[in-house]
């Protein structure tokens, strides 16, 4: 009986044995098989086929952009001039310092509205108007406050100091950007929008001795209306 249990034992031993030997010759399971190698890189083994589509299109950008010339922050110029209809108005100031006052300009050229509809689950756009845009321009201003005087003046047209409104015909201004080439001349592609005063807003500070800033912000006026 105590042979025939040690048999057992020696035999559980050996099937240990030969196991764990199994699982040391056993090499772990690769991440990416040979298979899965191939399929990710080139013959040469040095670059992605993964990548290859990207860095493809990233040269054919590269090459499209080089024959193209980009336009810069500085190729614009702007003017402000009365409505045609305003020939009483008057009182502008010369287009020429505006555009050199002016250190930046910002608009919307396009502003489309619309309503979402509920359609079962889905949604419909429902368009229901075309806007005007508003103009934003920073600007410096001179010692005798031209611009601001100006701007004041003619929001007073808007809204009179007596409580009642003016008419479009006296405080309407046109605001003309024109693109300009690399070479600082007009390319003849200008852009007019009929606006009139609505905020002014100053910065001055003592910090650094900066320079003194306006933002005049103007809103659009009736849309049906040419500038």
């Amino acid at each position: 009986m105590l042979g025939s249990g040690a048999a057992k034992l020696a035999n559980v031993a050996a099937m240990a044995s030969a196991l764990l030997g199994a699982a040391r010759e056993t090499p772990a399971a690769p991440v990416i098989g040979a298979d899965d190698m191939r399929r990710l890189t080139d013959p040469s083994g040095r670059q992605s086929l993964a990548d290859a589509e990207p860095l493809a299109a990233i040269r054919r950008g590269a090459d499209a952009l080089a024959t193209m010339t980009l336009a810069l922050g500085w190729q614009w110029s702007v003017s402000l001039e009365d409505w045609s209809g305003a020939a009483s108005a008057g009182g502008m100031p010369d287009s020429a310092a505006v555009n050199v006052l002016c250190r930046s300009v910002s608009f919307g050229s396009r502003t489309i509205t619309g309503d979402p509809q509920a359609v079962a689950s889905a949604q419909w756009d429902r368009v229901t108007a075309a806007q005007g845009t508003q103009i934003r321009m920073t600007t410096l201003d001179t010692e005798d406050e031209l611009l601001r005087r100006w701007f004041e003046g003619r929001a007073d047209r808007v809204a009179r100091p007596d409580g009642t409104f003016g008419l479009p015909v006296d405080y309407a201004v046109v605001v003309t950007i024109r693109q300009l080439s690399g070479a600082g001349a007009s390319t003849g592609e200008a852009r007019q929008f009929l606006v009139r005063p609505a905020t002014i807003e100053e910065e001055m500070s003592r910090e650094a001795m900066d320079m003194k800033l306006l933002t005049l912000v103007f809103d659009p006026m009736d849309t049906f209306l040419a500038p």
